[in-house]
């Protein structure tokens, strides 16, 4: 098993469109972007049972954390090692 931090830079876009804008029948659309820099943890775990090998891993980032909201993320994963 093991454990490791992850740091980096992170660029996140938003995009919304509507066929009209209400009450005024025209089309819209907005879009945003930020980008912030990212860290966070992770473990690994590898299954030597056969050759090669399973790994599971679980990892949790803060992506963005701006003062009006905050962007996370919790990745689980299964690799095969051949």
């Amino acid at each position: 098993m093991s454990v490791y931090a992850l740091v980096g830079w992170t660029k996140a876009k938003a995009e919304a469109k509507s066929m009209e804008f209400p009450g005024n029948g025209i089309p819209y659309k907005i879009s945003d972007s930020e980008d912030d820099f990212s860290y966070g943890v992770g473990g690994r775990f590898l299954d030597r049972s056969r050759p090669g090998g399973v790994a599971f891993f679980a990892e949790y980032a803060q992506l963005i954390n701006r003062s009006d909201y905050d962007i996370n993320g919790l990745m689980l994963g299964l690799s095969w090692h051949f």
